[in-house]
């Protein structure tokens, strides 16, 4: 059998992934690596002359192959960061992505606010997923109560999970299909990272993203069913002066979150920018 060490394996899997046109080669090599043996990527580093043993071998192996037939590295690993947090994720939830920080920076602007005027708010998180954005927001504000909902129970089970990973206990957990278990006039921030991308520019994504649930990537009307939905409805779940914090996709969906916010009478319509640039998150008052 071909002796491996560590660097002559990501050089080999490096080229591979290139070829499948993986956008981050080395990186995903090395994610990988690390995680089939227990080490940080700067571990690996310090251990690029170290010999693998046909095991390891073949155990990678068969992640690359993974990876090569474009399954994203979080759910190959079972592990996504996110806001400087280790998450679980498995296929029954959405990968966390660098962006929605921008969600959480806002949020935690808002919160900030309320917490200085001596007024801890009430926060619901619709469509939670991983739990990723709620739990962090807990981390930073643990005299805050918080509510998360989504709508399975296998979706609830890896956020009950991340919770207790990171021993969170100011988070309820609910089921319910957007606002139909919340109590009206209650909250004063409502978090919404909902699935706004087309049937139509989903089937010209990249690969990686056929892995993920359709039910948290995919929205009707073009995208924009769940903007509809919400700014129809939200203002009845909120208390006077209430926010909604809303990610988005695109600047089209800019345009169509103002336009409708204005005509639902919603007050203040802000937009935030993401690192990219690029509008990422809508905030509305009522």
């Amino acid at each position: 059998m071909e002796k491996w060490n560590v660097i002559s394996i990501l050089k080999v899997t490096e080229e591979y992934f290139s070829k499948k046109g993986i956008e981050t080669p080395r990186l995903d090599a090395e994610v990988l690596l690390a995680h089939l043996l227990g080490m940080s990527r700067v571990e690996l580093y310090l251990n690029f002359d170290r010999p693998l043993s046909e095991e390891e071998v073949n155990s990678y192996r068969e992640l690359v192959r993974r990876r090569g037939r474009r399954e994203p590295v979080a759910y190959i690993t079972g592990h996504r960061e996110f806001y400087g947090h280790d998450f679980i994720v498995t296929r029954d939830v959405l990968i966390p992505r660098p962006e929605t920080e921008t969600l959480v920076d806002v949020a935690k602007d808002l919160i900030k606010n309320y917490i200085e005027a001596g007024t801890p708010p009430r926060v619901l998180e619709l469509g939670t997923g991983s739990g990723a954005v709620v739990i962090t927001l807990a981390l930073e504000f643990p005299e805050v109560e918080f509510r998360a909902t989504d709508v399975k129970e296998n979706i609830l089970r890896v956020a009950r999970e991340n919770a207790e990973k990171h021993g969170v206990k100011n988070v309820e957990f609910k089921i319910s299909n957007l606002c139909g278990a919340c109590r009206e006039n209650f909250f004063d921030i409502i978090i919404f990272n909902p699935p706004y991308i087309s049937r139509d520019e989903f089937r010209n994504l990249q690969p990686e993203l056929k892995y993920e649930p359709e039910i948290a990537l995919i929205a009707p009307e073009g995208g924009n069913y769940f903007y509809r939905r919400i700014l129809e409805d939200g203002k009845r779940y909120l208390r006077e002066r209430g926010y909604l914090v809303l990610e988005i996709g695109t600047r089209k969906q800019k345009i169509y979150v103002h336009d409708l916010a204005e005509k639902e009478g919603w007050r203040n319509t802000q937009f935030f920018d993401d690192l990219s640039g690029l509008p990422r998150v809508a905030l509305v008052e009522k």
